[in-house]
């Protein structure tokens, strides 16, 4: 089995976001630590946190049950043509968890790996003159009179948004949750 360090991985990470979302600006940044190490993948707009999950996932060598606290090991397979796809699995069933053991063969051709990153997590900002483009026509849809603004402070900017419900939800929580689920690739 070969082993990759978390810096080789990230450059993995970063070859498949350019090959998936080309159009897409993604920050990569690789920790090292006491004991591990992690990938965390920052952009704006554009695709969808399940969407880069999809392609990123498959470089973490660690998997965790919360229901039993128990971290588990993960490999992948590296295929003739470059790509990347999971391996197998340590799971947590043998300890009483609910994730299952995976025992996949070694494609033809393959490399089975250890990458260098226990985690990668995903984190998508939206902008904030879209996300107030879109909190404007929810409002308008809705008749809701309330300001909506943008609050700037010495850190960041975000939108206060009016104190209402619609769709038996908060107004904001309604739009973070549309956020959530669509594609701003376009």
């Amino acid at each position: 089995m070969k082993y990759l360090t978390c810096a080789e991985t990230a450059k993995l990470v970063r070859r498949d976001l350019k090959t998936n979302f080309p159009k897409i600006k993604f920050s990569v940044r690789s920790d090292t630590y006491s004991m591990g190490a992690s990938i965390r993948v920052f952009w704006t707009d554009g695709p969808t946190q399940d969407q880069v999950d999809s392609v990123v996932s498959v470089y973490e060598s660690s998997g965790f049950d919360g229901s039993i606290d128990l971290a588990y090991g993960k490999t992948s397979f590296i295929l003739k043509s470059g790509e990347v796809v999971h391996g197998n699995s340590q799971g947590s069933e043998g300890s009483r968890g609910s994730d299952p053991t995976i025992n996949r063969d070694l494609p033809p051709g393959a490399e089975e790996v250890s990458f260098g990153a226990n985690y990668v997590t995903c984190s998508r900002d939206i902008s904030i003159n879209l996300e107030m483009e879109v909190a404007q026509k929810l409002a308008l849809q809705h008749n809701i009179t309330e300001p909506i603004e943008i609050v700037e402070t010495e850190y960041s900017k975000y939108i206060k948004y009016p104190n209402v419900m619609i769709c038996n939800d908060w107004f904001s929580t309604v739009i973070h949750r549309w956020f959530w689920k669509v594609d701003l690739t376009q």
